[in-house]
């Protein structure tokens, strides 16, 4: 009990308010993701030729496997806060200029891929091209904990369930989910993705939200709402929270 009314204080902490009618199914195919495959990207076929990478700021890579006949081979994973760069030169890991350059904008997209609730494999939705990469499920749960602070993911469904509602207001819904690995609790802010394309400035001001989150959240303090990952779905975004008292 103490747990719940601490996530229905997250609804009051956003401007939700409580007891409002909603009509809430809690089966998961309300929350169906349609990805979108249209991207800006930066490469070879692209309008921008590669450019050369500074990796000093890189905040993550890992080696992956591409395993499609064609390319076939391992590949280097660098994440920045901006870009994603894929580089093929095992022998050379940081090579000037990588093989695959694209920016981190409004319309990339990640999706994850199980087998008997393991990761197996993560694919790049990014200029009409679907990426995909193996690794094992430790090496992609790093990966996925460090891209899912700054790219859209899609499919929330696979990784969570939607348990409840929490607080409603006129543009966003706070949602009490858990996590299908861990059976950890967590609560999601849901936005709308109308109002927000409705609204002058919208996205710029959603970006700026989840950015001073993202800021807070490096500060890793008790009484400070931690943003986990980020989704998107054919309707809402989602910026999933991590909430201390259900650790």
């Amino acid at each position: 009990m103490k747990n719940i009314e601490r996530m229905r204080m997250i609804g009051i902490y956003y401007g939700l308010t409580q007891g409002e009618e909603f009509d809430f199914d809690k089966n998961q195919n309300n929350l169906l993701i349609k990805m979108r495959h249209k991207s800006q990207t930066v490469n070879d076929r692209g309008l921008k030729k590669l450019q050369a990478v500074d990796y000093k700021k890189c905040i993550y890579n890992c080696l992956l496997i591409k395993q499609k006949f064609i390319g076939r081979g391992p590949r280097y994973i660098y994440l920045f806060k901006n870009q994603i760069c894929i580089g093929k030169d095992f022998k050379s890991p940081f090579i000037q200029i990588p093989e695959r350059q694209f920016q981190i904008n409004q319309d990339i997209r990640i999706q994850w891929s199980y087998k008997k609730n393991q990761l197996k494999s993560v694919i790049f939705y990014v200029g009409g091209e679907q990426l995909e990469y193996f690794g094992t499920n430790q090496q992609l749960r790093e990966l996925k904990q460090k891209c899912a602070l700054y790219v859209f993911q899609v499919k929330i469904q696979d990784e969570y369930q939607a348990e409840s509602i929490l607080g409603q207001g006129s543009y966003a819904t706070v949602l009490e989910l858990s996590n299908l690995q861990t059976q950890k609790q967590f609560a999601a802010k849901c936005i709308d993705q109308q109002r927000i394309n409705e609204k002058k400035n919208g996205y710029k001001q959603l970006l700026q939200e989840i950015e001073t989150m993202r800021v807070l959240s490096e500060i890793k303090h008790q009484n400070i709402l931690q943003l986990y990952e980020l989704y998107i779905g054919n309707q809402n975004y989602y910026l999933v929270m991590e909430d201390h008292s259900c650790l």
